[in-house]
């Protein structure tokens, strides 16, 4: 299935996903210093994993304006916006531009003496079901979830590898809001009102 979205209103999304993936990124390394709580830690990794899918759908939408010449709409699929595998294109679609080796964010410096003999030492990887043993407290196999551990280096890694792509496709719309300015001049007529970016 797909979305079909008038071409005027395609920059206005990309705005408002650029702004949301901006205010989650700050947060997000607000959070996510060294003295903070693994408690702290792990709300920052929720926040980050939030960006990072609207990132993938803001360049989504950019792509698929790109890719189509229809001059009255574009078509997106649905996966963009919701359903059962949303997150995971949307995440998929964003580590096309982030560095991938940034998704994984290892759990090495972790010690059991620090965190109990019971701790799971499996990798935490950004992913959907991540951001939900983060988030939520489950009962499963006869015992207990616990949220796995986030090594902040890494975290504030990943912040920054996703704050590069966001300032990149930033430049990109600015790029387009300029050829467009210019086109309007050139033709002498004025444009629909575009959304401002909270840079």
């Amino acid at each position: 299935m797909v979305e079909q979205i008038p071409r005027e209103k395609i920059e206005n999304g990309i705005t408002l996903c650029l702004n949301r993936v901006s205010e989650y990124l700050l947060d997000a390394e607000g959070l996510s210093n060294q003295s903070a709580s693994q408690g702290t830690l792990q709300n920052a990794a929720i926040l980050v994993t939030f960006a990072i899918e609207e990132l993938g759908k803001s360049i989504i939408l950019r792509k698929r304006s790109e890719e189509q010449s229809d001059p009255k709409s574009v078509q997106v699929e649905r996966e963009a916006f919701g359903g059962r595998d949303a997150r995971e294109h949307k995440q998929s679609e964003a580590f096309t531009q982030i560095d991938a080796k940034l998704k994984l964010l290892p759990r090495a410096a972790f010690s059991a003496a620090a965190f109990g003999p019971d701790i799971d030492r499996e990798d935490v990887d950004i992913s959907p079901d991540t951001r939900l043993k983060l988030s939520f407290v489950d009962f499963a196999n006869g015992d207990w979830s616990r949220s796995p551990p986030i090594e902040p280096r890494r975290l504030k890694a990943l912040v920054i590898g996703a704050k590069e792509v966001l300032k990149s496709e930033q430049a990109t719309q600015d790029e387009r809001f300029k050829k467009r300015a210019d086109q309007l001049a050139a033709n002498g007529s004025q444009g629909l009102p575009i959304l401002t970016r909270k840079d």
